[in-house]
């Protein structure tokens, strides 16, 4: 199989390549992007928050959320961000409408757990290298308590493919991947 090679057309282009990774896992997946970061250097955590709300809200619509992201909220905004998605979640638990799969990638070379990895229910995908180890970047410390999944990222050396970012062409590997991989997967059934 070849290397997937993806255009980046938003403006940090990683969600665009996700939306091509879980494209190339099911073909017929219906993909409604939520953007939550402005550009590569990131977002804020009340921007994730808010896209994350949003596809709770719109839970008819969207049976999976793929969060190929981590957030580190400072303290206290952590409390009330999550206070907000756990309203939102139960709203709709109380109305009887469906609440989609939270699927969310580990992060990479992190310690801890972040959001929305963090939140009750929430899936967190971490990665495996091609010999089925657990990749190197997919370390953080996961409770017992949390359920996971492993999923192929690749690695730096053996990516998934490569993007062209403009300034250069550039490995796709991490957990944001191997999310994308799930979600395609889970899309499926």
């Amino acid at each position: 199989d070849t290397p997937c090679v993806v255009p980046a057309a938003d403006a940090a282009g990683h969600g665009t390549i996700m939306a091509q990774l879980i494209l190339r896992t099911n073909s017929s997946a219906d993909i409604s992007p939520v953007r939550v970061f402005v550009d590569s250097a990131g977002g804020r955590s009340h921007d994730v928050f808010n896209g994350l709300i949003y596809a709770l809200w719109r839970a008819p619509t969207f049976s999976v959320i793929s969060a190929s992201l981590t957030s580190m909220p400072p303290a206290g905004c952590a409390t009330a961000l999550g206070r907000s998605l756990a309203f939102i979640n139960g709203l709709a638990t109380q109305s009887g409408r469906p609440t989609p799969l939270l699927l969310a990638a580990e992060g990479n070379d992190r310690p801890e757990l972040g959001y929305p990895a963090v939140l009750p229910g929430a899936i967190v995908v971490r990665a495996v290298d091609w010999t089925g180890a657990r990749a190197t970047y997919s370390r953080a410390r996961v409770p017992p308590s949390v359920t996971t999944i492993f999923a192929p990222g690749g690695t730096e050396r053996e990516p998934l493919g490569s993007a062209d970012f403009g300034s250069g062409t550039l490995p796709i590997f991490g957990t944001s991947c191997a999310t994308a991989l799930v979600a395609g997967a889970v899309l499926r059934r």
